[in-house]
């Protein structure tokens, strides 16, 4: 039993234990509910920061709308971004947003900032405030275009966009000035517009003043002048130019002596006219008459007789011959059979032809399209395992004698023969008789005078025009390097090559596109990967470290060779003046609404991968879909990036050498966030 004083230092003890657990509780709920009061502070922060980045941003965005649709003075200055740079404060009006330009360039930084709650963010973005002709993915000034799948890079038409396909996905600004519509499938509900999407844009035309005789002057590595076919060869930092004189057919001046009609003039001239006697002069001429008379004729009598006649026949029995044949053993086996066939796309699928981003046109309403596809299936077939011999009897005819027959017939023959008496006439003479006759003799000649008229002639020089034919012949090769300016007045028939430079090629004629068309570096790595396979992803190549680029400006059609290979690769920026960039035998109406194919056979290649933009004054086409809802002509596949090195992402970069720009802002780069804090 414990003692009163034992129980006393117990109870002593609980209170202790009793108060510093009680302590302890006490700290720990003040532990907590500062800690709560800083989570609460924290997320009221956030919460703040988020609303003053979105103003911020909004702010931007709301002044980038503004420098989108600012008109540009005559040397290609934005006006809103010049008002900005002239106002004391440097704001773009009705914004916060300042403005700065960078060094001389013709770029500017956009910073928009906003406080509240003592947090203060801000929103930047960089301009060009020109962009180049290149610098887009589609610049079609006079026609509509036909796009869809997934194509990278603006997208502009001063007429109407034709959206092919669902599933078609833009990532960046789609402008038309004429509206938007959705065919083959396509609708605004399975498209989908990421970027900015306005059917109702300003007309622009960059290519309006470009005078192509006189862009020579501008060729700052070789200029040919006269019409020369070229045959062009990338070999990395060179290219090889063939330069060929055409075969012609020309009047040549010529001058030859020619004797013409001069007048006439009169003539006299004596002439001798006969004069005739009239005689009679006599002849003894024989009479005849007829006589009867009697012949005696002898004529064949005939009668028949029996004649016999031995002839010899050959006599045949039937005999049982025995033989040897190989009879085949037949077994069944499964073997694999790969064929072709046509399989039935509809367009209520995301596929589609140049569904990765292609320009296509069409004849009439297509609610799908027949897709080339290999087929491979399990097949029994009989086959011939192997042989047994079996022997077999067949009944012959053979030869084993002959035998004499006596054969009768009846034959005609003449008996003898009998006088017959026939009655004929004959004309005997039986006298003469005296006959007159009349001549004229000339006895004289009397001569008389008669005028006429005679031609006179003279000689002249003529002038006139032989046709001379020359064939056509290489004029000279040039070797030049991969970069600069070239221009060639003449067409373009080949093109192909690796490009290690940054180079513009002008010409006044058209573009033959024969073969791929690819960026390297110094150590042979290509631009993009995967360019010649559709089936892995067209993307960068990481180990490129090269800065090459190609502008192709043509006044008349560039066209994708039907002879280029199934698989074909384009690096460059395609710029025609006055036509278009499409399959070669496409054929576009005068309004750009129609589309049609010259070939008389299906010409489609597999897969088109291209890799820089296109401008042209005229509908281009890759792709071309009858009435049938075959491919009629084109690739199969397409697949199209705007090349990042001319949206100038840092300001470092530059467009090829000589390139047209546009009154229409690149936007380089948009970041919020780079000035943050609580205040």
């Amino acid at each position: 039993m414990k003692t009163p004083e034992h129980r006393s230092e117990e109870t002593g003890s609980v209170m202790l234990v009793t108060l510093i657990l009680m302590i302890a509780f006490g700290g720990l709920a003040t532990a907590s509910l500062t800690m709560t009061v800083s989570e609460n502070r924290k997320l009221t922060t956030r919460h703040y920061a988020r609303q003053v980045r979105l103003q911020a941003q909004g702010e931007l965005e709301v002044a980038k709308n503004l420098v989108n649709a600012s008109r540009y003075d005559t040397g290609l200055q934005n006006k809103v971004l010049l008002q900005a740079l002239a106002a004391t404060n440097q704001v773009i009006p009705n914004t916060n947003v300042r403005v700065e330009r960078v060094g001389t360039t013709k770029y500017f930084v956009l910073r928009a900032q906003a406080t509240a709650h003592g947090i203060t963010k801000s929103a930047e973005a960089i301009v060009r405030q020109v962009s180049p002709a290149s610098s887009n993915n589609l610049m079609v000034i006079d026609h509509p275009v036909g796009v869809s799948g997934s194509p990278r890079g603006a997208i502009h038409t001063n007429k109407w966009i034709d959206f092919y396909f669902p599933g078609g996905s833009y990532r960046d600004q789609v402008t038309a000035a004429e509206g938007f519509n959705f065919v083959a499938g396509a609708n605004l509900g399975n498209t989908s517009f990421t970027g900015a999407a306005n059917p109702n844009a300003a007309v622009i035309d960059p290519l309006k003043d470009v005078d192509f005789s006189t862009l020579w002057s501008e060729a700052d590595n070789l200029a040919v002048t006269d019409d020369l076919i070229a045959e062009i060869k990338f070999e990395g930092k060179t290219a090889e130019i063939k330069l060929y004189r055409p075969a012609s057919e020309k009047l040549v001046p010529a001058t030859r002596t020619k004797t013409v009609f001069s007048h006439y003039e009169t003539e006299s001239y004596v002439v001798n006219q006969p004069i005739y006697e009239t005689s009679t002069y006599y002849t003894t001429e024989p009479t005849y008459i007829q006589e009867n008379y009697t012949v005696v004729e002898q004529e064949p009598v005939y009668a028949w007789r029996d004649k016999t006649l031995i002839v010899q026949k050959s006599v045949y029995e039937d005999q049982i011959v025995s033989y040897t044949v190989d009879v085949p053993v037949y077994s069944m086996r499964t073997v694999q059979v790969t064929e072709w066939v046509n399989e039935w796309v509809s367009y209520s699928t995301t596929d589609g032809p140049s569904s990765s981003g292609g320009t296509v046109g069409s004849t009439g309403g297509l609610n799908g399209y027949w897709k080339k596809v290999q087929l491979t299936k399990d097949v029994e077939e009989q086959y011939i395992s192997g042989f047994n011999q079996e022997t077999r009897t067949r009944t012959d005819r053979v030869k084993v004698g002959t035998v004499d027959l006596t054969e009768t017939y009846t034959e005609k023959y003449i008996d003898s023969y009998i006088d017959v008496t026939k009655n004929k006439q004959r004309w005997i003479q039986d006298g003469t008789v005296q006959v007159s006759h009349t001549k004229k003799t000339v006895i004289g000649y009397n001569q008389v005078t008669k005028e006429r008229q005679v031609k006179r002639y003279k000689d002249i020089i003529e002038n006139y025009f032989v046709k001379v034919k020359t064939a056509e012949k290489l004029e000279r090769t040039e070797t030049v390097d991969s970069r600069g300016v070239i221009y060639l007045k003449g067409d373009i028939r080949k093109i192909r090559g690796k490009i290690n430079g940054r180079v513009s090629l002008i010409t006044a004629g058209k573009v033959k596109l024969t073969g791929d068309l690819q960026y390297v570096d110094d150590t042979g790595e290509t631009r993009m990967a995967n360019g010649k396979d559709y089936n892995e992803p067209y993307e960068d190549n990481p180990d490129y470290k090269g800065d090459s680029l190609l502008a192709i400006m043509a006044k008349g059609d560039i066209l994708y060779s039907k002879d280029a290979p199934l698989e074909l690769e384009i690096n460059a920026s395609l710029i025609s003046a006055d036509g278009s960039v499409k399959f070669e035998g496409i054929g576009v109406s005068t309004d750009g609404s129609n589309v049609w194919t010259e070939h008389k056979n299906y010409e489609v290649l597999t897969s088109l991968r291209r890799l820089g933009g296109i401008v042209s004054r005229k509908r281009p086409i890759a792709t071309y879909i009858n009435e049938k809802g075959f491919i009629a002509a084109g690739f199969e596949f397409g697949e199209s990036i705007m090349d990042q090195n001319l949206i100038l992402s840092s300001g470092t970069n530059a467009p090829p050498p000589f390139m047209f720009e546009s009154a229409v802002p690149t936007w380089i780069m948009s970041t919020a966030g780079l000035r943050m804090g609580v205040q």
